[in-house]
């Protein structure tokens, strides 16, 4: 089988569900391939909390009092019944015909299977969580607001840099909304900008533990001072020049063209 083959297998062999065959072929691109060492780690952390993702409800009162009622009839025979022989005709041998279950459609199901319970997860978990962010809370607040303006991240060339920033009507609270930043180093730290007509300032030194965020920024200056917004990475310590940057360009966001 080829790579992407393989890959479908991922899901059905976090389930051991597939052949010897299958498992030694998928095995083998485990051990050299990280993309699949990533996707087999997703769906077998997704499998592990399966169990926890739906909160346990006490059954109706109806129902306990009918299991207890059915509990209390006389049991029945454990005996199992013995099946009636279908009727043969003299001489004529009767034949059962076993249909074997197609090994692929296990697979298929078996995947299936584990992404609908992965979407089932990530809607539990995710899509009724209340963030307790007061940064990324007051960004919600700000993009709702009518009058608020809204000014797209440009992308520097070290980066693929994505985000939003947003002021609020009267332009004198602002959240940056920032993801898909380069990882820095122990050493290295991310430093935003906040970039005047006639100067420059930091706007604070971020030690994220990556860049992939999203992360929240309170922007702590009125719209009507500001050009633009930018950030670069620097020393841990920040940049050494003070109020300029001395790093790569991550991103920037034009405010005064965008008005």
């Amino acid at each position: 089988m080829n790579r992407d083959e393989l890959l479908e297998l991922i899901p059905a062999y976090a389930l051991d569900a597939l052949d010897d065959d299958e498992r030694i072929e998928v095995e083998a691109l485990l051990n050299k391939d990280a993309e699949a060492q990533s996707l087999l780690q997703e769906y077998e952390d997704i499998a592990a909390i399966l169990p926890f993702a739906v909160p346990q409800r006490p059954a109706p009162a109806h129902l306990r009092a009918d299991l207890i009622a059915r509990l209390s009839k006389p049991s029945v025979s454990l005996e199992e019944p013995v099946a009636k022989k279908p009727e043969t005709q003299p001489g004529i041998e009767q034949k059962s015909k076993v249909v074997p279950f197609p090994t692929n459609t296990l697979i298929t199901a078996a995947a299936a299977i584990l992404v609908v319970a992965i979407g089932l997860v990530a809607f539990l978990l995710n899509g009724n969580e209340t963030s307790d962010n007061p940064n990324e809370i007051l960004f919600n607040e700000l993009i709702e607001q009518d009058g608020s303006q809204r000014f797209t991240i440009s992308p520097g060339t070290a980066s693929e840099a994505t985000g939003e920033l947003v002021f609020s009507a009267d332009g004198s609270q602002a959240v940056l909304r920032i993801s898909s930043l380069p990882d820095t180093t122990d050493e290295e730290s991310y430093q935003l900008w906040l970039i005047g007509e006639e100067h420059t300032q930091s706007g604070g030194i971020f030690h994220w533990p990556d860049g992939h965020g999203p992360y929240y920024v309170l922007i702590d200056h009125p719209i009507d001072e500001l050009v633009s917004v930018g950030m670069s990475i620097e020393p841990f310590e920040g940049s050494p020049l003070g109020n300029a940057p001395t790093g790569e360009r991550l991103f920037g966001v034009a405010i005064a063209q965008a008005q």
